[in-house]
């Protein structure tokens, strides 16, 4: 906290936008309805590929013109329609981003490569231990890091 500033202030500072629990008309919390700036959450527990089960949410939005839901009412409407999913098993599949081996040819065509100078990025094709790829810059203007001196002064 600043010496301008107060501690409300302090608090609400720069940070995404945070889930709430939805609340119905007598301030109750609706178990699995989450609200993040104007849109809802739905908040379900779903099994992974491995087996385990790990909670997720799922924006939920309007059957018929797959607009994002206005009211709660509508929030939750599709929120019984994604449980319903979820017993049916047909909810979509968590996001996996590629490993670097299904990604690299994508990433290091033979066109790309050429157009950047020698000096930039030199391409080692030796295995690293991880199985990948590794890339090595040359030409760094940096030096090596100083080691740190231990004085042998005696006490």
């Amino acid at each position: 906290m600043q010496g301008n500033e107060s501690k409300n202030e302090a608090k609400t500072g720069n940070h995404g936008g945070q889930f709430t629990a939805a609340r119905d008309s007598r301030n109750r919390k609706i178990p699995g309805l989450q609200i993040r700036g104007s849109r809802f959450y739905g908040y379900l527990r779903t099994e992974l590929n491995s087996g385990k089960f790990w909670p997720r949410r799922f924006p939920l939005t309007n059957e018929e013109d797959g607009q994002p839901c206005l009211n709660l009412a509508q929030a939750k409407l599709a929120l019984e329609i994604l449980r319903g999913a979820r017993r049916e098993n047909k909810l979509p599949a968590p996001g996996q981003k590629p490993g670097f081996l299904a990604w690299k040819e994508s990433y290091l065509d033979p066109q790309s490569s050429l157009a950047k100078k020698g000096r930039t990025v030199t391409l080692n094709t030796k295995p690293s231990p991880a199985g990948s790829l590794t890339l090595a810059i040359r030409g760094s203007t940096k030096s090596p890091p100083r080691q740190s001196r231990v004085s042998s002064k005696s006490v």
